[in-house]
């Protein structure tokens, strides 16, 4: 299916305009599409159901998901057998339905509103919390402009009693007659106006629709097929033919905006998980990440600085899955902006190593170490006094990871690309150097093929460097 749609929506030129067509829904109001300034992801995290990989028919009265209670009943070994010495109860096993509900570090069980409620709560809470101060300035603007018009008519008063005075019934009619026509005018260019639009947008406005749905297999879907349109389209998103040129622009920036912000939303409420092997997939939110990080090149750059804000304070909530997905975000919007990767990494280098140095959960620290794999040399050029202190964690972690850390592999890789992006061997000495050869060489022998093969490179790399700068001596490598 993606290939499918990858080649359905690669054309000749991805530069030139796609063809127009009809509309045959309505186009999306400006009013309805999403803003940076309306939504607060803190109230989103507290506020939004969690997007599991259950239908909501699954979901009882309780709020408790029936498959999540029978997952657990089943690694529980609480299978029928056991059930009936039990006398059919769960509660008898200490298992209560507040057991299974998702809980925060505070303790609150989280809400079952709907992502869609949630966000459009959040919507109207912002909404009036500024009307007041809105009030406020239109009440101080209303009274500083009936001051100037008081004098303003004081001062012309005689004037304008004057021009009343010579006006006559000719110049009422042929007022009348102008502001007819100028009505006409403007019916016949409605009416002619060409209803046509994108021509994926009716494609785009269906996936938008069930980015949150309860499905993973759906949400999923809708992030493929939005990364394969925006991998192509993207700078036509919300552009129509029969708009003007600055209209047309400031239609696709919020349109963008609006795109950003429910993957965002996704990103922070989506709660698949899976581990292959020794390491956690989350294919809703690494898909909606490149999505992310492909819509990025289309953002301005206070649009940008809004996301990344947005990122950070999902990196920074205690669930790890919610700081997972914010680290997500933060890696490919990186990787998809490496002009600005000078500008960004000051924001972010701090919150990213602060994952690494803490090594609180093994899957986060290493969704935060590959954040910093696809801009290592633009971090060795912005950062250069953050690097000691960095390589000197990597070494550190390096020395206690086990066989079955996710991390292990991001971490070779790190310390590969580092080294060739800039760091060099000539700030450690020839124990050192010969210390960390000897800290990778087990790594060779690990039970995964991606670790050895990472290892190797890493082996070749810092050798080869240490040999041709004279730390190392040759025979160091036959060792």
């Amino acid at each position: 299916a993606v290939l499918a749609i990858s080649a359905a929506l690669a054309g000749p030129d991805g530069n030139s305009r796609p063809p127009a067509c009809q509309r045959v829904r309505p186009p999306t109001s400006d009013s309805l599409l999403l803003q940076f300034e309306e939504l607060d992801f803190a109230k989103i995290v507290r506020t939004g159901a969690r997007l599991l990989s259950s239908d909501a028919e699954t979901v009882d009265e309780t709020g408790v998901s029936q498959v999540d209670r029978a997952s657990l009943e089943q690694r529980l070994g609480l299978d029928e057998r056991v059930s009936s010495h039990l006398g059919g109860s769960r509660q008898l096993a200490g298992i209560e339905d507040d057991d299974l509900r998702l809980v925060g570090s505070s303790g609150k069980v989280y809400s079952t509103m709907s992502v869609e409620s949630a966000v459009e709560f959040v919507r109207q809470d912002s909404r009036s919390r500024k009307r007041p101060a809105e009030s406020e300035e239109d009440s101080a603007s209303a009274d500083a402009a009936a001051a100037d018009s008081a004098a303003g008519a004081v001062k012309f008063a005689k004037l304008e009693s004057i021009e009343e005075e010579d006006q006559g019934d000719d110049q009422k009619v042929k007022l009348e007659t102008e502001e007819a026509e100028v009505k006409q005018s403007d019916s016949v260019s409605e009416k002619n106006q060409p209803e046509e639009d994108w021509v994926f947008a009716e494609f785009a406005d269906s996936l938008v629709r069930d980015m949150w749905h309860q499905e993973w297999e759906v949400r999923h879907g809708v992030a493929v097929g939005l990364r394969e349109l925006l991998r192509h389209h993207r700078r036509w998103l919300g552009r129509r033919p029969c708009q003007r040129d600055d209209d047309e622009e400031s239609h696709h920036q919020r349109c963008v905006e609006d795109l950003s912000l429910r993957l965002l939303c996704t990103l922070a409420l989506d709660q698949l998980s899976d581990f292959v092997s020794d390491e956690v997939i989350a294919p809703v939110r690494e898909t909606c990440g490149q999505v992310l990080g492909l819509l990025s090149t289309e953002l301005t750059q206070h649009q940008l600085g809004c996301v990344v804000s947005s990122l950070l304070c999902l990196s920074r909530q205690p669930h790890w899955m919610i700081s997972y997905g914010g680290l997500l975000g933060i890696k490919y919007i990186l990787a998809s902006r490496p002009r600005d990767a000078a500008d960004l990494l000051p924001r972010v280098y701090s919150e990213i190593f602060n994952h690494i140095a803490a090594a609180k959960d093994d899957d986060v620290m290493a969704s935060a170490l590959s954040a910093l794999v696809p801009v290592s040399t633009e971090l060795c050029n912005s950062l250069p006094d953050r690097l000691p202190q960095l390589v000197s964690t990597l070494w550190d972690l390096l020395a206690r990871m086990d066989d079955l850390s996710p991390a292990t592999n991001t971490i070779l890789s790190l310390l590969t690309a580092l080294q060739a992006g800039g760091v060099s061997p000539d700030q450690f000495t020839e124990a050192q150097l010969s210390n960390q050869l000897q800290t990778l060489l087990p790594f060779l022998y690990d039970s995964l093929r991606s670790v050895r093969e990472t290892a190797g490179r890493a082996v070749a790399a810092f050798a080869s460097a240490g040999c041709a700068c004279g730390r190392l001596p040759p025979a160091c490598l036959a060792a």
